[in-house]
């Protein structure tokens, strides 16, 4: 199998660590990308601040950031790369202090669970039903869930529970 992968261009997935492309699911994750935080920062009356100017705003909160990356199309965002994983959870859990008009932007993770029954009890709003459920997922696997619905409308969910 060895020559033939090769001559298709088959084989293993190569690994982000040994210098290959990214498999599936590290894109997926943005692990093949530098470890960043997002970053809203305030506009000072108008005045109109270099990057170089921001980076510096920033390491008074992160001094260990490393580079900014301004958002495309939001003057006041900024991604900032920091130096591993550990450190941007660090950031993500604890937040930003002691700099004024610089805020962490945290965004929800989410995920897709398959193999869920249709007749679980969960709604497409905020419901006691959906907390019942989160509560006995969170016990059972250990996991910070905060939010949960079907990826159906209520109209596609009520016709596929009544016709499995």
């Amino acid at each position: 199998m060895g020559e033939i992968g090769k001559q298709l261009g088959g084989g293993q997935a190569s690994s982000p660590h040994l210098g290959g492309q990214p498999t599936w699911s590290n894109v997926l994750k943005g692990s093949h990308l530098p470890a960043r935080v997002e970053v809203r920062m305030e506009e000072m009356s108008g005045i109109e601040e270099t990057s170089a100017e921001r980076l510096e705003k920033i390491r008074k909160a992160i001094p260990d950031a490393k580079a900014i990356i301004p958002h495309p199309r939001a003057q006041n965002k900024v991604l900032v790369i920091v130096r591993d994983e550990k450190r941007r959870d660090q950031i993500t859990q604890c937040g930003i202090q002691g700099v004024e008009g610089v805020k962490l932007i945290r965004r929800p993770f989410l995920i897709m669970a398959s193999r869920i029954s249709l007749n679980t009890e969960i709604r497409n709003a905020k419901c006691e039903e959906n907390e019942k459920w989160l509560s006995e997922v969170r016990k059972r696997n250990g996991m910070g869930i905060e939010r949960v619905e079907w990826l159906y409308s209520t109209k596609e969910l009520n016709r596929r529970r009544q016709n499995p």
